[in-house]
């Protein structure tokens, strides 16, 4: 009898922890932030009579044109992500801005939506960055993502790009 008793007493124990805790939960992993940076040498002029100068490491353009735009392609490993915001890294030592903008392309209706935005703010001598937050975030695989880059002026006037880095998670 004794060993009876035992058992009822721990069976016991048991039943009022399993009440006093409640039922257990499934914990869902939390998202956790990537990056993925891009070299100025990724980035394509979307005038084929732009004249610049693409060094991998930097960007800029030259004269006889006044000011340029460029394009990249992003390619992220997971199909389902957030964009959280994006940085820009240039030199700005004028009186316009150096835009990064990143944009989600919808295929099956030819449409874009802008996601992000980050914009050079005052001159300084040096490469600074600048960031924007993400406005639409949501990514799946319906979409086709890509930066679009906006340089107001020659190198000479104060303006090259450096790089951009985009942070998602999933």
């Amino acid at each position: 009898m004794t060993v009876l008793k035992r058992v009822w007493a721990i069976g016991l124990v048991l039943i009022l922890v399993a009440l006093l805790v409640g039922p257990a939960t499934a914990v869902e992993p939390k998202a956790t932030t990537y990056s993925i940076t891009l070299a100025p040498g990724a980035f394509y002029p979307t005038n084929d009579d732009l004249s610049y100068d693409n060094a991998g490491f930097e960007l800029a353009v030259k004269n006889p044109s006044g000011s340029g735009s460029f394009m990249a392609p992003l390619f992220l490993e997971e199909r389902d992500v957030k964009i959280r915001k994006i940085v820009l890294y240039a030199y700005d030592n004028g009186g316009g801005e150096v835009c990064l903008s990143l944009y989600r392309t919808t295929p099956a209706d030819a449409g874009d939506d802008m996601m992000a935005q980050a914009c050079s703010t005052g001159a300084s001598n040096g490469i600074r960055n600048f960031s924007g937050s993400a406005t639409i975030r949501s990514l799946t695989g319906r979409y086709g993502v890509y930066l679009y880059l906006y340089l107001p002026g020659l190198y000479t006037s104060g303006y090259g790009f450096y790089g951009a880095k985009v942070f998602y998670s999933y």
